[in-house]
């Protein structure tokens, strides 16, 4: 388990100033609320699950910066955005939430799913958690892809770093590239 726990950096510009701290307090999260959702899952969106912060206002504020550079980077797709739901996921890890990102039309849900990344940011999550990202095709087909830390930067980039179970030493990916080539399936995972 302790490969799966992803590492909570601080966000950073390009000078490697810290914009906000990722360090809100982990408490443990109930599925109830989550189990029949159906929410908008974008790049940024997923960022909010990567990055919860302590101060509710400054997640929304980076939110509002980062939704118009996602826009205008192509990480929204013009047909509308991703899919997103979640349902509990049992056996080798315990409780754990597996979200399926597929292409869906229409926005509807988005504020529904902002409130939730709200109630993460308050760190209603568990202190031992991680994700995982399946893909489905591309150079990792079917294969797990264990997020050992990201960076994101103020002008949109947004690198992860992934291992996979064949993988001597985790790789650098331009997340956005990743979700625009492969559809993805991303796993949050705790004890």
């Amino acid at each position: 388990m302790e490969a799966l726990i992803v590492n909570l950096t601080a966000w950073e510009d390009r000078h490697g100033a810290p914009v906000a701290a990722a360090t809100a307090p982990l408490k443990p999260y109930r599925l109830k609320s989550w189990s029949k959702a159906r929410n908008i899952c974008t790049p940024v969106a997923l960022l909010r699950l990567l990055a919860p912060t302590a101060d509710d206002r400054l997640a929304q504020d980076l939110m509002a910066q980062l939704l118009p550079l996602a826009r205008r980077r192509g990480w929204l797709p013009p047909i509308g955005t991703f899919f997103f739901t979640v349902h509990p996921m049992a056996r080798a890890f315990g409780r754990a939430l597996k979200v399926s990102v597929k292409p869906q039309t229409r926005l509807a849900g988005f504020i529904f799913f902002r409130k939730a990344c709200q109630r993460l940011i308050r760190g209603q999550l568990n202190r031992s958690h991680g994700l995982v990202l399946s893909t489905v095709t591309g150079p990792w087909r079917r294969h797990s892809l264990v997020i050992c830390s990201y960076r994101a930067y103020a002008d949109g980039a947004f690198l992860i770093q992934v291992q996979d179970g064949w993988q001597a030493a985790p790789q650098w990916v331009d997340f956005a590239a990743l979700c625009r080539r492969t559809p993805l399936s991303v796993t949050a995972l705790y004890a």
